[in-house]
């Protein structure tokens, strides 16, 4: 989206299939592609789902369990939404493989603002502001899941949380970008961009900040609001996976 507007790029250019929903710009979404629906939501208007290309954009169905959401993933067949309205601290799950029905009791209480989803693994990561916990398959239809904390650490936002292969997770945090091995280790990846860099940001706006797993280099790119009283993400970090090193900034490509 960009602004108000969802935007399709056809043959003949761009088309507006926002269809009557509400987006409010400067909003940015969660976003994840779903048995080929993009479902999206970004914490202040109605979740929304787009079929796919000649469709507009229309409100994901929630079954009236929650108006608003943060955070939105797709996990074991289950689309899975985050830190609602009523309750920050909730996680809200579809019936199995049906993206369209969310059960009344179909949810769980993390006892902390959640503060992202991720998969990883084969669990899904839920980063609240207590540490990282994990849903894991039980095998068992009454109690489908394990729930279990892993971590006292965990990311700011759900938009710089990324999964990488080896079943490795990177995030921001206030003091830097951290690497979990998906247990119990959670160790800082950014020690290099400790002086002269990192102090040089706008922690206050790091919830801001957005990352994307670049497949072809092996390499993490985090948009980061570099400059004191910076509120866009202005600077990109680039983190080489093989050589686990940091280069960069590339700077004049603002985002959000």
């Amino acid at each position: 989206s960009a602004g108000a507007v969802f935007w399709e790029f056809t043959g003949g250019g761009w088309v507006d299939r926002t269809n009557s929903q509400t987006i409010t710009a400067d909003k940015p979404f969660s976003w994840v592609g779903a048995n080929g629906t993009l479902m999206l939501t970004n914490g202040t208007n109605a979740p929304l789902k787009w079929p796919g290309a000649g469709t507009g954009l229309a409100l994901a169905v929630v079954s009236s369990r929650f108006t608003t959401a943060k955070w939105v993933a797709f996990w074991d067949n289950r689309v899975w939404w985050g830190n609602t309205n009523a309750n920050a601290d909730r996680v809200w799950y579809s019936d199995l493989a049906d993206i369209n029905t969310v059960g009344a009791s179909s949810f769980y209480n993390l006892g902390s603002d959640v503060l992202g989803l991720h998969p990883v693994a084969d669990s899904l990561a839920i980063h609240t502001a207590d540490g990282i916990h994990t849903l894991t398959p039980t095998g068992n239809s009454t109690i489908p899941y394990q729930l279990q904390q892993q971590t006292q650490q965990a990311g700011l936002t759900g938009r710089a949380i990324v999964t990488v292969p080896g079943n490795r997770q990177f995030f921001v945090m206030t003091e830097g970008i951290y690497e979990w091995d998906g247990d119990r280790s959670v160790i800082k990846a950014s020690i290099n961009l400790d002086d002269g860099y990192w102090d040089q940001l706008n922690a206050s706006t790091l919830d801001d900040s957005f990352a994307i797993y670049y497949r072809l280099n092996n390499e993490l790119w985090f948009w980061l609001p570099f400059g004191a009283a910076q509120t866009t993400m202005n600077d990109i970090m680039v983190y080489n996976l093989e050589k686990e090193r940091w280069h960069g900034p590339y700077r004049g490509q603002t985002g959000s």
